[in-house]
């Protein structure tokens, strides 16, 4: 088949002659396109031709026939030599109509219906039930966006494209379908179609696009077909009664916060396909209590699992090359990143031992159980947002490697009142302590230390925190001063000169 061009006829149906002649001047002088092969439902082309190109043959004509207050424009796809290839009409809106239940016609004016435009029945909110038949291939952008009462909605198996915002914001639909043919879920299609409670997926589908069922509050589970080698951003963001998720083999990349919010979303079985699973994809999910990280997994994003508080093991295969489990927590291969401790665990005590020199971001956060954290001699960073929230830990032990506590590292951990800081090289950076109950900072240096070692960000949550300094014997000098007794802090005090001097006196 040789080259054609595409003549678009617009037809609008039960329109005022005025509205009739802004149509032409809108649409004079625009042109064909050439396509190739079976390419007859680009329904871009039929509004903005290539001016470039020869001009588009215009006409507008009114029917009685057609559906009472719809419009319609007529397509026609054309050889060189001007001979039609194609000819069939594409539903443009929703014009005046005012009834509550649509069957769109296989065929009108003796053309079949290909097509419904970008928006046709944007904000319809009269509109309850519409059957979309066999003859469409595509159905725009926004088709059906902001159609409130839509309940029910039948979608052809003749459907490749399905354009993005197509249901977005239509409250009221419950379930839906996705022809085989679909191999793209575009952007936002169910975006807030927060009564949806049932979907089938197209078995053709390769991408499921950005928040693309984000808040859909009804929907329990979905079963991802294979082929599906994308989850993209928000996919699946704060789908609260989402309690079973079944991934397909072909996976190859979760997006950031795909699942975020899911709070009712138990487990997590990563296939083995997977590579990246982005920055907060499953964050804020508090009934998640395992995650199974598969062989092929090389990165995971900030805040990937924050926040689930009923996490209690992270599993990863042996074969994995980038991260490995330990006691249920994750790290990095070589140990060196503490990536995520499972907090729903019960222990009340945790030591980061000194093989770990980083702990990654939010990495404890908003854990309830801990009361008591040490970083052993090694561990040399506290990243942002570490123990955000931790409300219940109290005493922090820092190591004497530590070179940085990130910003909001411990903010909102309301439990902390003291903490002991070793003679080191430090920068405590902005909000590190911020809303804390911090009292007391026993820093194991003198306050010449003190002074050339720590540097501080603004407003670190220590600015009004009383500071005492390690002196192993009793000084003259009382008040700013503390030594370990049975392993704990304690300040001198000036009963404990009293009681020295009363010693030395006796044993004179």
């Amino acid at each position: 088949m040789g080259a054609y061009k595409k003549k678009i006829i617009t037809l609008l149906v039960c329109i005022s002659a005025c509205s009739a002649l802004v149509g032409l001047a809108a649409c004079n002088n625009q042109a064909s396109v050439k396509e190739k092969n079976s390419v007859f439902s680009n329904n871009k082309a039929a509004f903005h031709a290539n001016k470039a190109e020869a001009n588009t043959a215009i006409s507008t004509v009114s029917d009685a026939d057609s559906a009472e207050g719809i419009h319609y424009y007529f397509v026609e796809i054309v050889d060189d030599a001007g001979e039609p290839l194609s000819r069939y009409y594409v539903v443009n809106n929703v014009g005046d109509w005012s009834g509550s239940d649509l069957q769109i016609p296989t065929k009108y004016k003796g053309y079949p219906v290909r097509e419904i435009h970008s928006g046709a029945f944007k904000n319809c909110k009269n509109l309850k039930s519409i059957v979309i038949p066999d003859t469409v291939t595509k159905i725009g952008e926004a088709a059906f966006d902001g159609c409130y009462n839509l309940e029910k909605v039948t979608l052809p198996t003749s459907l490749e494209t399905l354009g993005k915002e197509a249901f977005a914001n239509c409250l009221s639909l419950k379930e839906i379908s996705i022809p085989d043919k679909v191999e793209e879920l575009g952007d936002n299609t169910f975006y807030k179609c927060c009564n949806l409670e049932s979907v089938k997926l197209s078995k053709a589908l390769k991408v499921i696009g950005e928040n693309a069922f984000l808040r859909c509050m009804k929907l329990e589970e979905i079963s991802i077909p294979d082929n599906v080698i994308e989850i993209k951003d928000s996919a699946f963001y704060y789908c609260e009664s989402l309690t079973t998720v079944k991934m397909p083999k072909s996976l190859l990349r979760i997006g950031k916060k795909a699942f975020n919010g899911c709070v009712e979303l138990t487990s997590v079985d990563l296939p083995e396909a997977v590579k990246s699973v982005d920055r907060y994809s499953f964050a804020h999910c508090a009934s998640l209590k395992k995650v199974s990280i598969s062989k092929n997994v090389a990165f995971i994003g900030e805040y990937a699992f924050s926040a689930c508080k009923s996490l209690t093991e992270i599993s990863v295969t042996t074969s994995n090359e980038s991260y490995k489990s330990v006691d249920g927590n994750l790290y990095t291969k070589d140990g060196k990143t503490l990536v995520q401790y499972a907090i729903g665990k019960s222990e009340s005590k945790f030591t980061v031992p000194g093989t770990v020199e980083r702990v990654y971001n939010s990495a404890f956060c908003t854990d309830t159980s801990l009361t008591s954290i040490e970083f052993e001699d090694g561990v040399r960073m506290i990243d942002e947002n570490a123990f955000y929230g931790c409300v219940n830990l109290a005493e922090v032990k820092l190591s004497a490697t530590m070179e940085r506590i990130d910003k909001y590292a411990f903010t909102d951990c309301v439990a902390i009142q003291t903490i002991i800081i070793p003679k080191a090289m430090m920068t405590i950076e902005s909000f590190a302590f911020r809303f804390t109950e911090l009292t007391s900072i026993y820093f194991e240096g003198s306050i010449v230390d003190w002074k050339k070692n720590i540097r501080f960000g603004a407003q670190t949550g220590l600015e009004k925190v009383n500071c005492y300094f390690f002196s192993e014997e009793q000084p003259e000098e009382v008040g700013a001063w503390w030594h370990y007794e049975d392993g704990k802090p304690t300040v001198w005090t000036a009963e404990d000169a009293e009681e020295e001097t009363e010693t030395d006196t006796a044993l004179a």
